[in-house]
């Protein structure tokens, strides 16, 4: 400890601290950077569920108006459905309203009550 000045105590604590002060920045930096890459990924897969929840909403769409066009026909032919069946009807019409389905399938179901065939 004789050659241990204040100077060199100093000038040690001097570099101790600027090591501090750069890991510092290094920490912000790669925080920045992982941050920025996360939000480009994060956009990208939201950008991706948007399309596949359009898709799907499309194929549900369809599909409940092919099960309500095969039952109007049925009923229309005169067949009469179950108390199941009927409920299930309703249930998928009521669905099918509500994603917004064409005006068509509410006519012929007007028709049909008007006809007290539902």
């Amino acid at each position: 400890m004789d050659g241990l000045t204040i100077g060199a105590i100093v000038a040690g604590v001097g570099v101790i601290l600027t090591l501090i002060s750069g890991l510092k920045k290094l920490d912000e930096h790669l925080k920045g950077y992982v941050k920025s890459a996360m939000k480009e990924e994060t956009q990208s897969i939201k950008n991706d569920l948007s399309g596949l929840k359009t898709q799907l909403n499309k194929v549900d769409l369809e599909s409940c108006k092919n099960y309500l066009v095969t039952q109007l026909a049925a009923i229309d032919r005169g067949e009469r459905m179950t108390d199941t069946q009927a409920e299930r009807f309703w249930e998928q019409y009521a669905h099918y309203q509500q994603a917004g389905g064409n005006s068509y399938i509410r006519h012929k179901v007007e028709t049909l009550q008007q006809e007290g065939k539902i």
